[in-house]
């Protein structure tokens, strides 16, 4: 499936190793990191990739509180190196270096160096917090980064196109394709083996069309245009 930032957690990221992050990805969606399966031709992978946003500061030491948007292990770890601020922006990033990390109430509360005090961390409230692409974990066979996954054409198992990926969204048990539908509508689709698998090469995401999940809210059930004759099989 697909994967928006890294699998792991806390003082590190999403879901797997350290204090248990936000529950993670589904197998096949990634969400930070590369090393998986190359970009199709033509899409260009972005130059960092973002692994947690700082939501506002925590007490008046300095702590900050971070929704992590990776499940690295060790992406939150005492010495991990990050930029704050926009990676798509024009402005430069601020440079940061994690001195401690913990779990309260079940969000990552983060001290970064330099930052001692309330004030010091008002100003990074909203901040993006980015890593380099070339540092980001290698991902498995069945893992995609979201950049690799927006714009690729949603098919469902009889070979009918339904919609393109818009957009990889952070659930609390697994990630969610938004598919945009010819009349315009979005539908959230579950980013889960057992429903979705990706196609790269072949610029498509296969999904089980179950009733209602692609179909616009005036349009029957499972209706589609045929795309190039043939059903779609489930590799086996």
């Amino acid at each position: 499936m697909s994967a928006p930032g890294e699998p792991g957690h806390p003082p590190g990221p999403r879901p797997t190793g350290g204090p248990p992050d936000p529950p993670g990805h589904p197998p096949g969606v990634p969400r930070t990191p590369p090393g998986g399966p190359p970009d199709p031709p033509g899409r260009t992978p972005p130059a960092r990739l973002v692994v947690g946003r700082v939501v506002r500061p925590h007490g008046v030491h300095g702590e900050l509180a971070v929704d992590v948007l990776s499940d690295a292990p060790d992406r939150f770890s005492p010495g991990a190196e990050l930029g704050a601020g926009d990676p798509d922006g024009d402005g430069p990033l601020r440079p940061v270096t994690v001195t401690a990390a913990r779990l309260h109430l079940g969000r990552l509360l983060v001290r970064l160096e330099g930052v001692e005090d309330r004030d010091a961390a008002g100003e990074l409230r909203g901040a993006l917090l980015s890593i380099p692409m070339e540092a980001a974990r290698p991902l498995a066979a069945d893992e995609f980064w979201p950049h690799q996954l927006v714009g690729l054409a949603v098919v469902d198992r009889e070979g009918r196109r339904r919609g393109l990926v818009a957009d990889v969204l952070p659930g609390t048990a697994h990630d969610l394709l938004a598919v945009a539908l010819p009349s315009g509508e979005r539908r959230l689709v579950p980013a889960v083996a057992a429903l979705v698998s990706v196609e790269l090469e072949a610029g498509r995401v296969l999904v089980d069309a179950v009733p209602g999940l692609l179909d616009a809210a005036d349009q029957p059930e499972g209706s589609g245009e045929p795309q190039g004759g043939a059903p779609v099989r489930r590799e086996g």
